[in-house]
């Protein structure tokens, strides 16, 4: 049968605000990892070219860690 990729494959529960990921042997005891921003950035940002253009990611304008705001422009008082 299909195995998928072979990487580990988290469970994901909201928990109030965030995202908490559980898998096994990560970070604490009961293998619960908090997805903050940066964490889920990090993680987009390592998808290959390739793998983004099976996502459906056309690599030229967009890529899939592009999903996440690092940058947030705010327009001075006099333009607003």
């Amino acid at each position: 049968g299909f195995s998928g990729c072979g990487n580990k494959q988290p469970v994901i529960k909201k928990e109030g605000m965030g995202l908490v990921a559980f898998m096994k042997g990560e970070e604490d005891s009961d293998g619960k990892v908090i997805l903050n921003g940066e964490r889920v950035h990090n993680i987009l940002k390592k998808i290959s070219d390739e793998d983004s253009t099976y996502l459906g990611f056309d690599t030229k304008y967009s890529k899939p860690d592009w999903l996440v705001i690092t940058v947030l422009l705010v327009p001075p008082p006099s333009v607003r």
